[in-house]
């Protein structure tokens, strides 16, 4: 099971296995790396996270400092709750290498974090760290703040043309991305909603 996570984590960004229990689940997830934190996402309207709610959830990326995000699903709706997921490869598809390496020029503080988080890395395959809420507010200028905007602009065309990938979990299923590299998102829930999804954030394993 470890090899085959890695290679589909690896060729698509995203893969998607049955588990048998929560344990079972979360002994997958260390074979990634170290869970430093699980949170129960369910509908709770007392918290403002758009995780908890059952408002339209705009594609974006999850805790910059993980490498990979999973879900287990332990209850889902009879209707909506699928998880859409953009490869950051295919926005950028759209731009050129000079608009590309200006976006690697921007960087942003995240709420409760000290560290300041670049929006773009080219490497091997790109990073990303895109969070909309976050980046539409970003102090970015002249030529960066037209390529930040054009990046925001094809990130919400392929989202209003359904061109990515689609993924709905049915209880005993999980999801695993590649957090710097996939974008996710979903649709409006039910209001009254009993959707269940257990999130582990995974980080590289402290001897790597």
């Amino acid at each position: 099971m470890e090899t085959d996570l890695k290679d589909k984590l690896l060729a698509h960004g995203y893969c998607v296995l049955t588990f048998d229990s929560v344990a079972d689940f979360g002994k997958a997830c260390s074979c990634l790396g170290d869970v430093y934190h699980e949170t129960e996402i369910r509908f709770q309207p007392e918290k403002s996270d758009f995780a908890f709610g059952t408002r339209s959830v705009p594609f974006h990326t999850d805790n910059p400092s993980v490498p990979w995000v999973a879900w287990f699903c332990q209850k889902q709706d009879a209707f909506f709750g699928e998880t859409f997921l953009l490869d950051v490869r295919q926005v950028l598809s759209f731009m050129t290498m000079d608009d590309q390496r200006l976006l690697t020029t921007l960087s942003a503080k995240l709420p409760n974090r000290d560290a300041f988080y670049p929006l773009l890395q080219i490497q091997s395959k790109p990073h990303v760290s895109y969070m909309p809420h976050i980046w539409l507010d970003a102090e970015a200028t002249g030529a960066a703040s037209r390529a930040l905007k054009q990046f925001h602009e094809i990130v919400l065309h392929l989202r209003a043309e359904k061109l990515y990938a689609v993924v709905r979990l049915e209880e005993r299923q999980a999801l695993f991305i590649d957090n710097q590299l996939m974008l996710h998102a979903r649709d409006a829930l039910s209001p009254q909603s009993d959707r269940f999804l257990m999130r582990a954030y995974i980080r590289k394993k402290s001897a790597d």
